[in-house]
């Protein structure tokens, strides 16, 4: 008896372990196809594979279900469509659910992967209702890739990553596409592991509208390459670095620290390198409550026709612009004590101001013909 017992015992020990490593393969060819997938446990691997047009992946009318659901450790999650108006994680609910952090596509745990491509036009990936999200990675150590190629009018809606050492690399390449909202939440003063967020836009008239880092030990690198670009990313909390990079023409770029949180040593850089673009930087707030400190903002331009517009509200900031070209202009307003100001301005036609409002502040403009 006590045999018989204990074989049923590893028998059932075998198929839970058997049951932590799954693999689940979708591919679909044609038009208005669908799919959904969900797992739970460890180690699973899920992909979905859609050729054709306006393919969905993740539908979710109904709060009830996830459209695709990884839950556990070190689980992988592919997702491969072509064609044309084909949608990962579309989140439309009929009713709002109770819970508003739900979202369509959702991986849960730690050391998870997760790849979305898409190759076509006018495609779609997170798309949400807020405040709910479309794609969800919440745990330690995840990585996500979002790859949009080859076509135009591409949009990215509610990307949201949470906690410690997660990295998220977008990638756009095209014309008019779009992310409304790319952002990570890292645990406050929990872990050292940094976070990592990393966009490229390659094309003309693409927008970022809002590429969020908050918590400590945070990074954002934005990269749009074309003409009529634009591009804002908000830092909060502290030891938080922030760059924007743009080549072409008629861009525009805007970088925050803190609007209204309190944090320090924080970095924010623009680089500009084209005519007719525009730098906006803000640090702190006008809460009196709340202070920032210790903060750097740069702003480099190389081109003609330029401007460059740096505000800083707290102590102890430095606000640094450097213009080379023709015909350009800066401004950096400082409130606060022992801010630091200087603009440097190479070629002709040039205007610069500082303005500044407190004790101990030092201000440096230096124009070269």
């Amino acid at each position: 008896m006590k045999k018989i017992l204990l074989a049923v015992v590893f028998l059932l020990i075998s198929t839970a372990l058997v049951a932590q490593s799954n693999t689940a393969t979708t591919t679909q060819t044609g038009d208005d196809n669908s799919a959904k997938t969900e797992q739970i446990g460890t180690t699973n691997n899920a992909t979905i594979n859609q050729i054709g047009n306006e393919n969905l992946v993740g539908k979710l009318a109904e709060p009830s279900a996830k459209g695709v659901l990884q839950v556990g450790t070190s689980n992988i999650l592919t997702i491969d469509q072509t064609g044309d108006r084909n949608k990962v994680s579309q989140f439309r609910p009929d009713h709002p659910p109770a819970d508003p952090t739900i979202a369509s596509v959702e991986q849960n745990g730690l050391n998870n992967q997760m790849y979305i491509t898409q190759s076509g036009n006018d495609q779609v990936i997170g798309e949400g209702s807020f405040p709910y999200d479309g794609i969800d990675q919440l745990g330690n150590n995840n990585f996500a890739t979002l790859d949009q190629f080859g076509g135009n009018e591409n949009k990215i809606g509610i990307f949201y990553q949470e906690n410690d050492g997660n990295t998220a690399d977008i990638d756009q390449v095209g014309n008019n596409n779009y992310i409304k909202s790319a952002s990570q939440k890292k645990q406050d003063n929990i872990s050292p592991l940094n976070n990592n967020l990393n966009i490229l836009q390659q094309g003309d008239y693409n927008i970022i509208h809002n590429a969020g880092e908050r918590g400590d030990n945070i990074i954002g690198d934005i990269l749009q390459d074309g003409d009529r670009n634009q591009a804002t990313m908000q830092l909060t909390h502290s030891f938080a670095n922030g760059d924007i990079d743009q080549i072409g023409d008629d861009n525009k770029a805007t970088v925050t620290i803190n609007l209204s949180y309190i944090g320090d040593n924080n970095s924010g850089v623009i680089y500009q390198n084209g005519d007719f673009n525009i730098g906006v930087a803000k640090i702190g707030q006008s809460n009196s409550a709340t202070t920032s400190t210790d903060n750097t903002m740069d702003i480099e331009q190389l081109g003609d026709f330029n401007e460059a517009d740096i505000l800083v509200e707290g102590s102890f900031n430095d606000a640094d612009i450097y213009q080379n070209g023709m015909n350009n202009i800066a401004d950096i307003i400082q409130t606060g004590n022992s801010n630091v100001g200087s603009i440097t301005s190479n070629g002709n036609g040039h205007s610069g101001t500082i303005t500044q409002t407190g004790g101990m502040n030092n201000a440096v403009i230096t124009q070269n013909n």
